[in-house]
């Protein structure tokens, strides 16, 4: 396993998107608790996996291997 180069810039921009991805994660959580809509948490956990894979692909871009 190789790890990505830190401080490059995929690198930070891998976890800006993982920041993004913690935040819609938050809030359709927060949205499932208080039964507020099943659309708008769906939409939620959309925006996290879209996050999370840009996250993912910043990191290859960072040199990452699995």
């Amino acid at each position: 396993m190789k790890e990505a180069h830190i401080g490059s810039l995929p690198w930070f921009a891998g976890v800006f998107w993982l920041t993004v991805a913690t935040l819609f994660h938050t809030a359709a959580h927060a949205v499932f608790d208080l039964r507020v809509s099943n659309r708008l948490c769906r939409w939620l956990i959309q925006q996290t996996n879209r996050c999370t894979r840009l996250a993912n692909s910043c990191a290859f871009e960072a040199g990452a291997e699995e």
